[in-house]
């Protein structure tokens, strides 16, 4: 689907790239660069990760490595140098741009009063709640941001949420009448399908993500040593990259485990693979977006058991769609994890899930809300 016709210069502005980040903002590119004449990308990125972006010729890409450290200062320094980098990059294009979508938890106060300043229209999409990511994440730089915040919503002309439960978790109903409810998710069926019938699958329940306090890994880590040391039939798979000591738990507790697979990142070509050998996904979160892994374990036929935080309750209907557990403690995984494994309906359950993405996720559906949001704000 290509939509040929467009009136928009649109300018996508992001904060520097994760492994997890890459496949949503990857996902916005695609989706804006059909709506768009042409489409600016200004990102940096960690280690030399490149965007990898399929170059079409109304898309252009400007990426600055700001590299990674532990040091703060070093931190500091490389994070004023991507800004001034970003914003001369900025500066260049502004002109000729109609549209300015800023894609971060982290606000873009500097570049939204220049975009006021030219009289440019701007977006604040947010993928997730900077005030949540504080509380989980003791990160000075992402700190600093809560002096600026308020300010950088009331100068948004539109701020873009994932879901409509967002509005209260995120503490954002001061500014309702300038929320629109939209998402950059789309899901590529051909990609992200049934290649193992589901009644073959091993009993294995797998974590797969990025392992931090926010998403709740260390959690699961001890739901997992409790499910091993009663239940020798369920196997456990964990997949992601991150700092585990991070999440407080130690890992030597599974070094003799043979019913434990542990695994690094997993690349997005080969995550099909992973979440068709798993007969139940976990999402132990304690905050979210829309996470784009429980859509693509839903298009495999594989049932997730997910906490009822952002956006997940618009998919995950307990029993129905998947399954809801009330909190993320390791005991009420574990109760959870068990009351899924033995429904009678998890066959049902999982045919349901692939159903509802293929209905609400295609990418033509995605297109047409953005193509709305750009009609009626610039």
């Amino acid at each position: 689907m290509k939509i040929i016709e467009s009136k928009y210069h649109t300018c996508i502005v992001t904060f520097p790239i994760s492994r997890a980040f890459r496949m949503p903002l990857l996902n916005l590119v695609d989706v804006v660069s059909h709506i768009s004449k042409k489409t600016s990308v200004i990102i940096g990125s960690y280690d030399d990760m490149e965007l990898d972006y399929p170059y079409d010729s109304n898309v252009s890409v400007k990426q600055f490595d700001i590299g990674k450290s532990s040091d703060l200062l070093r931190r500091i320094v490389r994070f004023v140098k991507f800004q001034i980098w970003a914003l001369i990059s900025f500066l260049r294009i502004i002109n000729e741009t109609d549209v300015i979508i800023f894609f971060m938890e982290w606000d873009p106060l500097l570049f939204i009063i220049i975009s006021k300043f030219f009289g440019k229209k701007t977006i604040w999409m947010l993928p997730s709640s900077a005030p949540l990511m504080r509380k989980y994440n003791a990160d000075p730089l992402l700190a600093f941001s809560k002096y600026t915040e308020w300010l950088s919503y009331r100068l948004s002309k539109v701020i873009i949420l994932l879901s409509e439960n967002l509005i209260k978790d995120w503490d954002l109903v001061e500014w309702e009448k300038k929320i629109v409810i939209a998402h950059n998710h789309f899901i590529d069926f051909h990609q992200f399908k049934i290649t193992k019938s589901y009644c073959d699958r091993e009993q294995m329940v797998g974590y797969i993500g990025r392992f931090s306090k926010e998403k709740g890994t260390g959690n699961f880590l001890k739901a997992a040593e409790l499910i091993l040391k009663d239940y020798p039939e369920v196997l456990i798979f964990l997949g992601g990259s991150g700092d585990l000591k991070k999440c407080k738990f130690d890992l030597n507790i599974f070094q003799e485990q043979d019913q434990i697979r542990i695994r690094g990142w997993i690349p997005h070509d080969n995550l099909s693979n992973a979440l068709n050998d798993l007969k139940l996904l976990v999402i132990p979160s304690n905050t979210e977006g829309l996470p784009n892994m429980m859509l693509e374990a839903l298009a495999c036929g594989t049932p997730v058991l997910a906490t009822p935080v952002g956006g997940i309750p618009d998919v995950i209907r307990d029993n129905e769609t998947g399954f809801i557990m009330e909190s993320n403690t390791p005991e009420c995984i574990v109760d959870n994890v068990f009351r899924a494994l033995r429904s009678p309906y998890l066959e049902r359950v999982s045919e349901n899930g692939k159903y509802f993405v293929e209905e609400k996720f295609t990418f033509e559906k995605t297109v047409e809300k953005w193509r709305k949001i750009l009609d009626e704000n610039t």
